[in-house]
């Protein structure tokens, strides 16, 4: 933070400011609606201890955006995008996106997760009767995992194919950078010095997409009709990435999801890439 005769700099306040509004706790308000809980919700969600399910209106989905807290988290910025306008948006499901088999299922005493294997199953089970009756014409498809190996890899590829049956055009949205720490200590806050750099080594992006490239590759053969999107060019300029844009956080938490701002930003740079009305 800068002095001006011991005054905290106003330009250094306001970004402060700004950016403490993109900044916020993990319970944010597209975690779900009464809308989409009624009729979206496996038996026994209410004793989950998170629980994503936000629809735009009480109306059929058109548009699916379907994973964990990293496919909810891009709602917000999807759901306003011009390029939906008139479409209803479903944000579903708080689990890794590929496909699970009732052979996977085992005892758990874990009351809390949303993502026990039996759990997963039953929010696979809502997701894949709900693609199955509205067919919605896009499904986006987030929150992949980030070291997939063959069976992981074969078991999204059944994901993506019970989507397309369905006559859905399906995208995945790659693995994005992760933040170790909460971007709020990139900003100064009165007269507090040294806000932390919020840099990304480019690096760490190459690293990223060369563990996922088995995967891509493989979907191509066996999914030729999917498409990826890559988030990397809301954080990089060329090869200077950082979780910083235009002087707002890119993500709300600790934890990597996008605030608000952020989901805009990737939401401009999807619709640039991928046309929906193709």
């Amino acid at each position: 933070m800068h002095l001006a005769q011991g005054v905290p700099n106003r330009s250094a306040i306001t970004t402060a400011s700004n950016a403490s509004l993109q900044l916020g706790s993990p319970l944010w308000r597209y975690t779900s609606n009464e809308e989409c809980k009624s009729k979206y919700s496996p038996k026994d969600a209410e004793k989950y201890g998170w629980w994503f399910c936000y629809i735009s209106r009480p109306e059929p989905p058109t548009v699916m955006i379907v994973g964990s807290s990293f496919a909810n988290h891009l709602y917000p910025g999807f759901a306003n995008h011009p390029a939906l306008a008139g479409e209803n948006v479903l944000s579903i499901g708080s689990c890794r996106p590929e496909w699970i088999y009732e052979a996977d299922i085992y005892p758990t005493t874990d009351e809390l997760s949303p993502c026990t294997p039996s759990r997963r199953l039953d929010q696979q089970q809502i997701i894949n009767e709900t693609a199955s009756r509205y067919r919605p014409k896009l499904i986006i498809v987030s929150g992949l995992g980030e070291e997939p190996d063959d069976n992981y890899t074969e078991r999204l590829g059944k994901r993506i194919s019970f989507f397309e049956e369905q006559g859905a055009r399906v995208v995945l949205v790659l693995p994005q950078p992760t933040a170790e720490f909460n971007l709020s200590a990139c900003f100064g806050r009165r007269l507090r010095l040294g806000p932390k750099s919020c840099d990304i080594p480019y690096e760490q992006i190459q690293q990223m997409r060369a563990v996922q490239a088995p995967l891509i590759e493989r979907m191509k053969k066996t999914n030729p009709r999917v498409q990826f999107f890559d988030t990397t060019q809301v954080f990089c300029t060329f090869q200077n990435c950082s979780f910083i844009k235009d002087k707002l956080p890119l993500f709300r938490d600790q934890y990597s999801h996008f605030s608000e701002f952020g989901s805009s930003e990737v939401a401009k740079l999807f619709f640039e890439q991928i046309h929906i009305r193709d």
